[in-house]
């Protein structure tokens, strides 16, 4: 079923005499399954798991035999490329059971599993989906052709790239979150978490073609010169390599000036995959692209010359580098356009932020291996006009901050917009403070999401307040105190919380008297130094839902209360072996309780 109209009009006939006769619905969409649904939730069907695929394969090939030894371990290998699909497992399978029961035979199949006619059966399937996308949904779709085979996309990265290259309004960013929303419930991507999916590769394929036919994306990939020999024009182009399929000529160029070519003043979009960053002449120039939106060039690492062709693309809003460079160059200034910026710090050397970096106005996401307004090469902070700020910013990650006392309080007022932040606080080696000195976080009244770290070993304590609009916060290297973990308790909109390699009370007791956190759904402990937990888990954590506990090697136990939580999904434990009595008990006592085996419980070792 593909539409909510068809589906009332389906059941309209059906009379309502309540007696038990039952209408099994299935659909590709989520909207028509909640449309549908009765007196019980749509059953929402998971991939298969890698036992369950090498099963239905195994079924398929052999019926109610059983594979021969020697079949198995490639047999698995096909199992585990079809990706949970069952549809795919059945295709693969119908193939491979017309073939002599030879491991040869077997392993070309495995090697060239997009190949055989029989995929056309699967296209028809994703061409029925693509065709029920909403319109504005479908080139979205295509565009994922961009992404090599296997990537993990991030939702994050993918939403930002459809708002530039005008996919979607750019009214708001929940236009963006609607089409990856109908992407994942019609589908035709497969989500791993809250934070990345994948595509499987016929439906790469799928998009791959309908890209070069729609004039979306232009792929090249070999020695062939770009544009050589097509009349398309794309919007934007990718350029792959890979070493199996591909021999590049040391002298390849990624944009010639000598050469005209219709591409250029065109282009709006210029991706370059990873691997192809020694197979490209230094002849190659950026500074024609005078039209470019979004560039990424993280499979290159760029040389001086070419990062100052890109502060001549006025019109960049979305910008992806990698660079041995310690700071921007002053060019980036004429970036008035730029929105997003990633910076991948070749050798882990530390950007500075420059003047010219004030200067870009538009700013919205910053992301940085690691970057500071402190020069640590001249041992002083950048100078700053008065009147420095930056309105528009809403995501700086990873910042670096001395912990010196003059810095203290001069940094975040000039974001006051900022809604995600990971910061590190540290000391200079030489540096001959008794302390770490933290700035105040609670001036970012926007601040949503915060990832604080101290010195590595230092354990320092933080005794500010923290912004009363935060989400989820990452502690990290810190001292904390029953001071300090009821005044995060008391933040109102709190919903994750994470501590890693901190202290609680020198290493003895929390006690979580009168402490409630009161919107909390995740709790997650890694190598947490604390040995007992005095908690009434019910009242401290009325709406908890996942608890994760790794390498909390002093905790004696997990406290039974936690079995009175009515919301809690899930206890996770790693490689605290010593936690797992008092776990499988908390565990029991649910099922004796509700009557229900409802609470999940995990464990790695």
């Amino acid at each position: 079923m593909w539409d909510t109209a068809t589906l009332d009009e389906l059941t309209r006939p059906f009379p309502k005499l309540l007696k038990g006769s039952r209408v099994i619905l299935t659909s590709r969409k989520k909207e028509v399954a909640l449309h549908g649904k009765c007196h019980s939730d749509p059953l929402y069907l998971r991939l298969l798991r890698l036992e369950e695929s090498w099963e239905l394969l195994e079924k398929r090939v052999f019926g109610k035999e059983r594979c021969p030894d020697e079949l198995k371990g490639v047999g698995k290998m096909i199992a585990r490329k079809c990706d949970g699909l069952p549809l795919v497992l059945d295709l693969i399978g119908g193939v491979i059971s017309r073939k002599e029961k030879k491991e040869a035979l077997w392993l070309e199949v495995l090697n060239n599993l997009s190949s055989f006619k029989d995929e056309e059966e699967v296209v028809k399937v994703i061409q029925l989906s693509y065709d029920h996308l909403s319109d504005h949904v479908k080139p979205c779709l295509v565009y994922l052709a961009s992404y090599p085979k296997d990537e993990d996309i991030w939702i994050y990265e993918f939403k930002d790239l459809l708002i530039f290259q005008g996919l979607v309004e750019q009214i708001e960013m929940k236009s963006a979150e609607e089409v990856v929303n109908e992407l994942i419930s019609s589908s035709l991507v497969i989500p791993f978490d809250n934070s990345i999916f994948k595509i499987h590769d016929l439906v790469h394929d799928f998009c791959y073609i309908k890209s070069r036919k729609e004039k979306v994306f232009d792929f090249i990939g070999g020695t062939n010169a770009p544009f050589s020999s097509s009349n398309l024009i794309p919007r934007g182009i990718a350029f792959r390599h890979n070493e199996h399929l591909f021999h590049w000529n040391e002298n390849f160029v990624v944009f010639n000036p000598e050469k005209k070519n219709p591409y250029v003043k065109h282009l709006l979009s210029l991706k370059v995959c990873a691997g192809i960053k020694d197979h490209l002449s230094y002849n190659s120039h950026l500074k024609h692209l005078r039209l470019l939106k979004s560039l990424d060039l993280n499979g290159i690492t760029l040389t001086d010359s070419w990062l100052n062709e890109i502060g001549m693309l006025v019109h960049l809003k979305y910008l992806i580098i990698q660079t041995k460079a310690k700071a921007l160059p002053p060019s980036f200034s004429n970036l008035c356009n730029l929105e997003i910026l990633v910076v991948n710090n070749v050798d882990g050397s530390c950007m500075v932020l420059s003047p010219c970096f004030w200067s870009l106005a538009k700013l919205r996401d910053v992301s940085m291996d690691i970057c500071s307004f402190y020069n640590p090469y001249i041992k002083e902070p950048t100078v700053l006009d008065e009147d420095s700020r930056l309105e528009n910013l809403r995501t700086l990650y990873k910042l670096y901050l001395p912990g010196l006392e003059d810095t203290e309080d001069i940094i975040f007022k000039r974001f006051p917009n900022l809604q995600k932040l990971e910061v590190y606080i540290g000391q200079l080696p030489d540096c001959s403070a008794e302390k770490i000195c933290f700035p105040r976080l609670d001036v970012l009244n926007e601040l949503e999401k915060l990832y604080l770290s101290a010195s590595r070993g230092s354990f320092s304590e933080y005794t500010h307040g923290f912004p009363l609009s935060l989400k989820i916060l990452w502690l990290q290297w810190l001292a904390l105190t029953s001071d300090t973990l009821s005044r995060i308790a008391r933040l109102p909109n709190l919903q994750e919380l994470l501590l890693e390699d901190t202290i609680i009370e020198e290493g003895k007791e929390w006690n979580m008297e009168d402490v409630t956190f009161q919107n909390l759904k995740s709790l997650k402990l890694f190598s947490v130094e604390f040995s007992e937990w005095q908690v009434d888990a019910e009242k401290s954590f009325p709406v908890l839902e996942k608890l994760y506990i790794d390498t909390c090697d002093k905790l004696m136990e997990i406290p039974d209360s936690f079995g009175d939580i009515a919301s809690l999904e899930l206890i996770k434990v790693s490689f605290s072996h010593h936690l797992r009595e008092s776990t499988i008990n908390i565990k029991e006592y649910v099922e004796e309780m509700t009557g229900e085996d409802k609470l999940e419980v995990d464990f790695y070792d």
